[in-house]
């Protein structure tokens, strides 16, 4: 298991480990730095990637559909079932 130096950690801690079979590697001094890049292009990956999808499979589909539907018949005064759902 690699671990980063914080105080939350104790021997107890790695001793319970080492106890499993688990070996414990510690991260250089400055690696907190790290984290930040990586949770900065994780966030940047997300943006751009997942936000910008717009269904996922078909169910996901007739669900936007669905709410496009229901939305835009309320919006105009008129009601109107849900027929995306239907299969």
């Amino acid at each position: 298991m690699i671990r980063d130096r914080g105080p939350n950690f104790t021997a107890a801690f790695d001793a319970v480990l080492a106890d499993a079979g688990i070996r414990t590697v510690l991260c250089n001094v400055r690696t907190s730095r790290m984290n930040a890049i990586a949770e900065r292009w994780i966030g940047g990956c997300r943006r751009e990637l997942l936000d910008r999808t717009l269904a996922w499979n078909q169910n996901h589909l007739r669900r936007i559909l669905c709410d496009y539907q229901t939305y835009h018949a309320t919006s105009t005064g008129r009601t109107a079932p849900c027929t995306a759902l239907r299969r």
